[in-house]
């Protein structure tokens, strides 16, 4: 549990977090992981992370 957060997928490169998700009510933990993937792509696409843990 990270931050009162049930369940999560993160991804980081070893410097930088690129992603950060919560997982939805009644998302199923592959599809949690295909939203990751994404993620992940649009972070070396736009050098923007996504982070739905952290209040911005």
């Amino acid at each position: 549990m990270i931050a009162g957060v049930e369940c999560s997928a993160t991804a980081a490169d070893g410097h930088n977090a690129l992603a950060m998700l919560v997982r939805r009510e009644g998302e199923t933990i592959s599809a949690l992981l295909r939203r990751l993937d994404k993620a992940v792509g649009r972070y070396y696409l736009t050098d923007e992370p996504t982070d739905e843990i952290n209040p911005h």
